[in-house]
């Protein structure tokens, strides 16, 4: 009998340690552990921020890991205030904080085990995100610090001048911008494209963009684009291009850029 009531209780308590203490143990180990590549949490949080000018996306962390970012910025008249909404990785790693006209997101992204190529990066379908801003806003500039190959779309945008820097691919739908400056930075196959898009002054700054392509066919003719290299690493392809004057400015001595351009793609001058 007493064996029986030993056994019974032993069977009990290894119910209880089943059910309570194996999966504590199981979360421990997930907060312990980076999420895998691919393997985000998923949930999407929206975020209303003050108005703002400038935006700026910066890593804080120090891994050694390379991530693609994939950032979306639409003009809505029928919002007030600008709304950030973030899925995935940004929602796990972003921090965000705006003062005097600029909004500052700092990612802090968890390092991750090589993969069976050796590489170590997040890919950009695991790091999407939304800002949305009022249509009467001025956007004039956007900054994102060197962290992969970051895409950047702007849909509906008004503004006199904007910059970019650190993107990778960058699109423009139904915007209206009088004069952009952005840049071909370490590009080995960087893509600017544009919908419904038309620009007066486009300045486009190269440094070691070995392969380059400008697409501004649909409904979105360049008056003037200005090409500013800083070394001699550069090539672009205008093939799919429709630009009144092709302006070739070098930032020094050394400065040159490989121009591929097509029949139709000039409709003014090249001026060297």
């Amino acid at each position: 009998m007493k064996r029986t009531t030993y056994i019974l209780i032993a069977l009990v308590t290894t119910g209880i340690a089943a059910a309570f203490i194996y999966p504590f143990i199981f979360l421990l180990l997930l907060r312990s552990n980076p999420s895998p590549l691919g393997r985000t949490s998923g949930k999407t949080i929206t975020t209303e921020t003050p108005m703002f000018s400038r935006l700026v996306v910066k890593r804080i962390d120090k891994s050694q890991i390379y991530t693609e970012l994939q950032l979306d910025i639409l003009a809505d008249s029928t919002i007030q205030a600008p709304q950030f909404t973030m899925t995935g990785g940004w929602s796990e790693w972003a921090e965000i904080n705006a003062s005097d006209g600029t909004l500052t997101v700092s990612l802090t992204v968890p390092e991750i085990e090589a993969l069976e190529d050796g590489s170590r990066y997040w890919s950009s379908t695991d790091l999407p995100a939304t800002l949305r801003i009022p249509s009467a806003s001025q956007l004039h500039e956007v900054t994102v610090g060197e962290m992969g190959r970051n895409t950047l779309s702007l849909h509906g945008i008004a503004s006199e001048s904007v910059s970019i820097a650190g993107i990778y691919y960058l699109h423009l739908d139904s915007c209206r911008i009088t004069a952009l400056t952005t840049e071909a930075r370490y590009c080995w196959d960087g893509r600017f494209t544009a919908k419904a898009s038309p620009m007066r002054r486009v300045n486009l700054l190269f440094n070691d963009s070995h392969s380059y392509t400008f697409d501004n066919l649909d409904s979105s003719p360049v008056d003037t684009l200005v090409l500013q290299p800083e070394n001699s690493n550069n090539n672009i392809s205008l093939t799919n291009a429709r630009i009144g004057t092709l302006l070739m400015r070098p930032t020094n001595d050394s400065g040159k850029v490989d121009v591929d351009l097509g029949a139709e793609t000039l409709t003014g001058a090249l001026t060297k």
